[in-house]
């Protein structure tokens, strides 16, 4: 008699490049998600396996002289912390920090996996089937002599079963070492006493609770659809080929392709082969992508990311300004033209964080920057611009006021257009900048600029008004 397996529910998404730069560190508060506290399961991925840190931080000093957990380690993991593209893992034991994404490559080392634990007896439905030493993906043959063939019967204790993908590791009792349930779409064992269609809809029950009906296995298992509105970013450098069915399948290639720093509209998510399919449906592009590369040596090609709709002011820092990108990346293939010079404030209307680097898409839709890059910061920001709702003012200079194109020094900002003294003006924004108040002022005629503070005088009735205060 088969005994219930015991699960352990687990809810993961690896999100994930190319060009970018990537999130090195990752504190409590301080990533794009709030710390998790729980109990998951990672499967380490890597053949190099992966030695643990001592800190969140992927830095030669957060190094651990602990030892590495091999390929094919089951690691608990009691809190994770996400940092761009990475999610931060500490051991239950104490052992330190690891990380699922490789900050520096994309690389996966780890994968999220349902554990369960029970009793289940199997039949042998292929030919050949390899029993490996460890759960190891992409390693159907391991370094074992040990083969079971068509009709063997055995019983299984435990079941690791990866979030994305279909079939799971089987740790047998009476033969040492591992199988897996599924490999490249066809079923390799059955459920002692069940049609393989059976075997199949039992398996979909345990690992996921609620039954569901049966269906034939097809080459390529799907999960459900999901259906909704989600935003995401092409990460590799060569850009991906959208599919016209979610496979992996190169045969299905179409001609549309995605570029590197590309913001896409998703509007279905299917889980299958060790990846999770996206379907884009965007203005020029429609087909089928996919966020990992399936296989032993899997990279994260796109990334889930959020885009925030807004109104922001920035100011440029580097003494030769910045280029303007035709999308969220730092290569030299996607700038579009001189961009804005030293000392330019900029309005912003979007804003996307990708690993360490916020892309900033200008209000007007000109173009796409940066905050940094290498660590250097590119735009100071977001300023405390303050709107002023129109506010009558007076210039008081004894000379007039120079209207400028940005509130700085830098020459290039300087115009030929001057208000003469007790000229009124209408003042739109003010900001203080390394201790220099600016306002931003108009006349009627199309004039405007920037100006400062001390050459202006508020009109007292603004200061009258509901809202105001000197």
């Amino acid at each position: 008699m088969l005994k219930k397996a015991f699960s352990l529910p687990l809810a993961s998404r690896i999100s994930g490049g190319g060009g970018l730069s990537p999130s090195r560190r990752a504190d409590a508060g301080d990533g794009d998600e709030a710390e998790e506290h729980g109990c998951w399961h990672y499967l380490v991925t890597d053949s190099s396996g992966i030695r643990p840190r001592v800190d969140s931080c992927y830095s030669k000093e957060s190094k651990s002289n602990a030892p590495r957990f091999t390929a094919g380690s089951i690691v608990q993991v009691s809190r994770r912390r996400r940092s761009g593209w990475t999610r931060w893992l500490e051991v239950s034991t104490g052992a330190g920090w690891l990380f699922d994404v490789s900050p520096k490559d994309r690389k996966v080392r780890l994968v999220e996996v349902e554990v369960q634990q029970g009793e289940w007896a199997y039949e042998v439905c292929v030919d050949q089937l390899v029993v490996m030493p460890r759960p190891q993906l992409g390693s159907h043959a391991g370094s074992t002599s040990t083969l079971l063939r068509t009709g063997d019967e055995v019983k299984a204790v435990e079941r690791v079963r990866p979030l994305l993908g279909r079939g799971a590791f089987l740790r047998l009792s009476d033969v040492e070492g591992w199988v897996l349930d599924f490999i490249d779409g066809q079923q390799t064992v059955r459920m002692h006493g069940t049609s393989l269609e059976e075997t199949a809809g039992l398996s979909q029950q345990l690992s996921e609770g609620p039954p569901s009906p049966l269906r034939r296995v097809s080459t390529e298992f799907l999960g459900e659809p999901e259906e909704g509105q989600w935003s995401y970013v092409v990460l590799d450098q060569k850009g991906i080929t959208l599919r016209s069915q979610p496979t992996y399948d190169k045969g299905t290639k179409l001609k549309s392709r995605l570029e590197e720093g590309e913001l896409v509209n998703i509007v279905e998510r299917r889980s299958g082969a060790d990846t999770r399919f996206l379907r884009v449906d965007c203005l020029g592009s429609s087909g089928w992508a996919f966020e990992q590369q399936p296989g032993s040596s899997s990279v994260v090609r796109m990334m889930e990311v959020t885009v925030e709709e807004g109104s922001w002011f920035y100011q440029v820092l580097p003494d030769r300004g910045c280029a303007l990108r035709s999308r969220c990346s730092i290569s030299v293939g996607s700038k579009v033209g001189v961009g804005p010079q030293k000392g330019a404030v900029l309005r912003i209307g979007q804003r996307v964080k990708v690993g360490s680097t916020t892309f900033l898409r200008q209000k007007d839709g000109s173009g796409w920057l940066f905050d940094c890059k290498d660590g250097k910061r590119v735009v100071d920001g977001p300023l405390p611009v303050q709107p002023m709702r129109s506010a009558s003012a007076t210039i008081v200079a004894e000379e007039g006021a120079q209207l400028l194109a940005a509130p700085t020094a830098e020459a290039w900002a300087q115009t030929k257009r001057l208000v003469l003294r007790d000229a009124k003006v209408t003042v739109l924004a003010k900001v203080v900048l390394r201790g220099v108040e600016w306002m931003e002022v108009s006349k009627p005629g199309g004039m405007q600029g920037w100006v400062p503070a001390a050459s202006v005088e508020l009109e007292d009735a603004v200061f009258g008004s509901p809202g105001w205060a000197r």
